[in-house]
């Protein structure tokens, strides 16, 4: 149980870093 939620919880930190990425990258483009 305990090493499915500690990979939820990776891919959901995965996720979010991917999503402030993808921002920053937009946030580029637009300069």
């Amino acid at each position: 149980m305990g090493k499915i939620v500690n990979n939820n919880v990776r891919m959901l930190t995965n996720q979010v870093q991917a999503w402030e990425w993808m921002e920053e990258a937009v946030r580029d483009k637009n300069k």
